[in-house]
């Protein structure tokens, strides 16, 4: 029948995909709303004070997501690329 939407449904591989996508959108936000207690701002995907490993009083290099940088832009188009992942059927 003409007209109709149909459901389609990706397959395994696209299953682990989009599973994979929601677990790290789950990490993501739980540690943007803890952001205060690293004293950082969410609003500016700010996630506080980044601490190297071994050396805790080290603490003074911001952990910003989104910064003029080649890798910023580089996990940006890499993250838009994933969508072609997806066969268009």
């Amino acid at each position: 029948e003409s007209g109709t939407l149909r459901l389609v449904l990706p397959d395994f591989g696209g299953s682990l995909i989009i599973a994979g996508g929601f677990a790290l959108f789950c990490q993501i936000t739980i540690r943007l709303l803890a952001s205060s207690q690293f004293s950082g701002r969410a609003s500016a995907f700010d996630f506080g004070l980044k601490c190297t490993v071994g050396e805790a009083n080290d603490c003074n290099e911001r952990n910003v997501a989104f910064k003029p940088e080649f890798n910023s832009f580089g996990h940006c188009v890499q993250g838009c690329f994933s969508f072609l992942l997806f066969p268009a059927r």
